[in-house]
């Protein structure tokens, strides 16, 4: 009952998610000369179950409503009836193959050259010719997935080294990738019916007659894009480490990180825009001919390809190795970190649409993980005590206290619109929509900074008979109750 109350069975029924996942790895080492060769291969098989949910569910629009139909009189005076029709989900294989070399060359004593290459390839499932999106017909598996990476590491004197690298990394698809194309197709084996109590062939409550009879809501199809390839970061970094004193080193850096070809989500079943919002946006009317491409359905949503983004970061590190009983060690990262889109099927942002259907750029902005500043330290002190009382002695010793630091910036966050603003029903939906009022840029707001403390104490006791050592902890994880806010 709308706004009132959810009761009765559930709509999330017989969810299930299998995995096996065998898997094969070997490498061999050969070491000749100031030449230290790898090579070596691996394959994975991801074999997935998805099964999504079996219900029925009527809503009502009153508690009224819901009375008079269970009392016989009026069967159709629900507003809507959903029901999955069929076997929702999906059974689908994937493949992952790679192979690498790598040869660490000593040229002298102060000098390392470490270079090699590595070959991906990831293979995802059959797609289906009786599917309706002709993307989903045939899955498109990119080759030609070679990386070379190279790392130099010179000592430059006796107290300082200066290490530089750079590299090409693959990135394995996201396997729902697959799941959404085949789960989501718009065939007919399985899918959800969304209807009014006044559609030919709704069923009367409380029957809950479900066949394929149905029809089917103008649901979201899921495709992939037939230029699909993987993901891929180039990874580059300088170093300079300076030893200060016998125990204390401090490290200076920069890195960069530039992501090619990353997923991201958009609507291509919108056409001919009806008028265009002042920052240049297209805004399409209601569903139908005249504004979809294919009619029958409301959107269909492409996985696409070509998301770019840069992580440029300047790291600063102290180290303070074990002496006196104490090890430090403190970082500090200044970064910055922009993309051109919502990263489609990760953790973050796995569901968001961009904004404009016609143009990823316009998303372009602050990455929802970019944390401009970071600090991070951990501290380990073991006390040493040389006392002539040998109790004092004991008690003075055998004690170790850590203590753990993290203060960051806060968490990006999207200032969204409470209106579909440009008639794309998937940009505008979920709690991290990506509709924004005219001229916001995404993620321009910031949680507050987070503050995290945390302190251990150990006790550690006497050795007994050589393999038993008690020891005795207690810790205070966030010691000062800092508040840290996650989302607004």
């Amino acid at each position: 009952i709308s706004g009132i109350a959810n009761f009765g069975g559930s709509n999330s029924v017989y969810d299930r998610f299998q995995e096996k996942v065998p898997n094969l790895n070997d490498n061999f080492t050969v070491v000749k000369g100031p030449h230290t060769l790898k090579a070596g291969f691996g394959f994975q098989q991801n074999l997935d179950v998805q099964a999504a949910d079996v219900y029925t569910q009527y809503t009502f629009p009153t508690i009224a409503s819901y009375l008079t139909a269970l009392s016989g009189a009026t069967p159709y005076s629900y507003s809507t009836f959903n029901a999955s029709v069929g076997q929702p989900g999906a059974w689908y294989h994937s493949f992952f193959w790679d192979f690498f070399i790598q040869d660490s060359w000593q040229i002298t004593p102060k000098l390392l050259v470490v270079g090699g290459v590595r070959y991906d390839k990831f293979s995802g499932p059959s797609g289906d010719p009786n599917f309706q999106i002709p993307y989903s017909q045939h899955f498109h598996t990119p080759s030609g997935n070679f990386a070379p990476r190279l790392g130099i590491a010179w000592s430059i004197d006796s107290k300082t080294v200066l290490r530089i690298n750079s590299g090409i990394f693959y990135e394995a698809p996201p396997t729902n990738l697959w799941y959404n194309a085949l789960y989501n197709d718009g065939g007919s084996a399985s899918y959800i019916a969304a209807i009014s109590s006044t559609t030919p062939g709704a069923p009367a409550f409380p029957s809950g007659s479900v066949n394929g009879s149905l029809p089917r809501s103008a649901s979201t199809l899921y495709t992939i894009t037939p230029n699909f390839k993987d993901g891929y970061g180039i990874n580059s970094s300088i170093q300079i480490s300076r030893q200060l004193t016998n125990n204390d080193a401090l490290t200076v850096g920069y890195a960069n990180t530039g992501g090619r070809n990353l997923e991201f989500l958009r609507n291509i079943n919108l056409i001919n825009p009806i008028r265009f919002l002042a920052d240049g946006r297209p805004v399409y009317g209601t569903a139908g001919p005249t504004t979809r491409a294919n009619p029958i359905y409301n959107n269909i949503a492409l996985q696409d390809v070509g998301d770019n983004s840069s992580y440029n970061a300047l790291i600063v590190n102290f180290q303070h190795r074990l002496a006196q009983g104490l090890t430090v060690n403190a970082s500090y990262t200044w970064s910055h970190s922009i993309d051109d889109a919502p990263e489609a099927n990760s953790y973050d942002q796995g569901s968001v649409f961009i904004s404009d259907p016609t143009s990823r750029n316009r998303d372009r902005g602050n990455a929802a993980i970019n944390r401009p500043n970071a600090f991070t330290l951990s501290t380990v002190w073991s006390p040493i005590a040389k006392l002539d009382n040998h109790i004092a002695n004991y008690l003075a010793n055998n004690n170790q206290i850590t203590f753990l630091a993290n203060v960051s910036s806060g968490d990006e966050q999207n200032i969204t619109a409470n209106a579909v603003l440009n008639g794309d029903s998937l940009a505008g939906s979920g709690a991290t929509a990506a509709t924004r009022p005219l001229y916001i840029g995404r993620n321009t707001l910031s949680t507050p900074a987070v503050y995290q403390f945390d302190l251990r104490y150990t006790r550690t006791f006497i050795k007994l008979w050589e393999r038993f050592q008690p020891k005795f902890f207690i810790e205070a994880n966030n010691l000062f109750n800092h508040p840290n806010i996650t989302t607004i």
